[in-house]
């Protein structure tokens, strides 16, 4: 038997449900690239729209594979690919990233936070070492 989701006073079958997803998922993209062409819209790297939905795509390929599905755990982790480079987890700098994301027993939400967290860390060590060097 098909599992229901109930909308007074419409039901809506899984099977059904599962018709609308592709349309719902190219719309969730669509609207992840015109945040980002807006969050971005004067840098001096322009991108196409279409690789921008190819670059946004892939992200949120590789957002579910760590296990990332709702939509703010996946926009959070799309904003975080756009701001460290495209498939920064697995670059040299950010590879210490792969653990975390895929780490088990905590929530998409809280993986990213602490991501974050260490970036902070990361910079203010960066930020306090060139201090240094000015003061020497």
């Amino acid at each position: 038997m098909a599992t229901t989701k109930t909308f007074s006073p419409l039901t809506i079958r899984t099977p059904q449900f599962e018709a609308f997803r592709p349309e719902l998922e190219r719309q969730f993209v669509q609207r992840v690239c015109d945040w980002i062409a807006d969050q971005h819209r004067n840098d001096s790297v322009a991108m196409s729209r279409e690789v921008l939905t190819e670059r946004v795509d892939s992200c949120i390929r590789r957002a579910r594979s760590y296990g990332f599905n709702g939509k703010r755990e996946v926009s959070l982790f799309v904003a975080l690919d756009w701001r460290l480079g495209f498939e920064f987890e697995r670059t040299a700098a950010f590879a210490w990233t792969q653990a975390l994301l895929a780490q088990q027993g905590l929530t998409p939400v809280t993986r990213l936070y602490r991501i974050e967290c260490r970036l902070e860390r990361l910079a203010q060590v960066a930020a306090d070492h060139l201090r240094d060097e000015q003061d020497a």
